[in-house]
């Protein structure tokens, strides 16, 4: 196996990793930890976090100018309303 899909291969459990963390409402503690090991990599995910919350909210507006539906995305925001 070559050493890039080894890498990939791990990158892709850490994002995994990252994202079960976060449905679990964890992600603060998983970042935390990151940031002890490395902080540039635990900088990373705490951009990636912080963006994906921010895109939540654009969508959530986006969705309320076309009159949708914003039950599941309101939901979302909810579980992470203190971080947005």
């Amino acid at each position: 196996m070559s050493k890039l899909l080894i890498e990939k291969n791990l990158f892709q459990k850490l994002i995994d990793t990252f994202f079960k963390a976060k449905a679990d409402g964890k992600e603060d503690q998983f970042i935390s930890k990151l940031k002890n090991q490395d902080t540039e990599v635990g900088r990373a995910f705490d951009d990636l976090n912080q963006t994906t919350i921010n895109n939540m909210v654009k969508l959530k507006k986006s969705l309320e100018k076309l009159n949708m539906d914003t039950t599941d995305v309101d939901a979302y925001l909810k579980k992470f309303a203190d971080k947005v």
